[in-house]
């Protein structure tokens, strides 16, 4: 009995044995042989690194000609774009009031002899940005706020964002063209030594007001066509009398 149980027993570990050996081996079986070969590069003489690459239509990295142009990245360039143009303006004004040779009159009368589409054209140019920065920005405040955060609704207020700033930017243009007669009256009354004196329709004394900054001069071509100068208007006259004021 005990040597049929020995016997039993080394039967069963002979075969275990030979059955994990068959399956160790089995991915060796399987395995496919790699041959390397050297492969002689394509390379043309005189030709370098760069060249070859172009050659073998391979952009270099990072190169944005590999991405798609998207709305959501375009809108976020130019809202940069606009940005640094609004400074660019408010600088070469600030710089400029300082350094020009002339008043502000001198430029002012060189516009207006500008031909009408020429003068359209440079006024949007400059309004345009300003109407886009300020809108997006509006844009960009409501997603600090966590709305209008999903692919859809970006999309949706870019687009939006884009129809109101040019409209924006259109009314701004024609609020400017509309007042481009109203510097020639208030630079009637603009002189280096003279003061302006308003002269309203009723019985009132006249008020001598001191000649306006050079840097406040374009700002009544801005604000023309909301101001309502209809009752008054703007003269000078050395041979009035002083007023109370300038008495004073």
């Amino acid at each position: 009995m005990a040597a049929s149980l020995l016997l039993r027993n080394a039967c069963r570990r002979t075969l275990l044995q030979g059955y994990q050996s068959t399956n160790a081996a089995l991915p060796l079986l399987a395995a496919r042989t790699i041959v390397l070969k050297p492969v002689q590069a394509d390379v043309r003489p005189g030709e370098s690194h760069d060249d070859r690459n172009a050659r073998l239509k391979r952009p270099q990295s990072p190169h944005l000609t590999i991405y798609s142009f998207q709305l959501t990245s375009m809108l976020s360039i130019t809202h940069r774009f606009t940005g640094l143009a609004l400074t660019g303006y408010i600088t070469a004004l600030g710089l400029g009031a300082l350094a020009m040779p002339h008043d502000a009159t001198h430029y002012l009368t060189m516009l207006e002899g500008l031909s009408a589409p020429t003068l359209i054209a440079l006024k949007f140019t400059m309004a345009y940005p300003f109407a886009y920065h300020t809108v997006n920005g509006v844009r960009h405040l409501f997603w600090d706020m966590g709305k209008f955060l999903t692919i859809k609704e970006v999309y949706t207020t870019g687009y939006t964002m884009l129809g109101v700033s040019g409209v924006l930017a259109g009314l701004l243009t024609a609020l400017i063209v509309s007042s481009l007669a109203l510097p020639k009256r208030f630079r009637d009354g603009f002189g280096d030594s003279e003061p302006l004196r308003l002269a309203p329709p009723w019985p009132l004394p006249e008020l001598a007001l001191p000649p306006p900054p050079a840097l406040l001069l374009p700002l009544p071509n801005l604000c023309g066509s909301v101001l309502d100068f209809s009752q008054a208007r703007w003269r000078p006259d050395p041979a009035a009398p002083p007023s109370s004021l300038e008495s004073g």
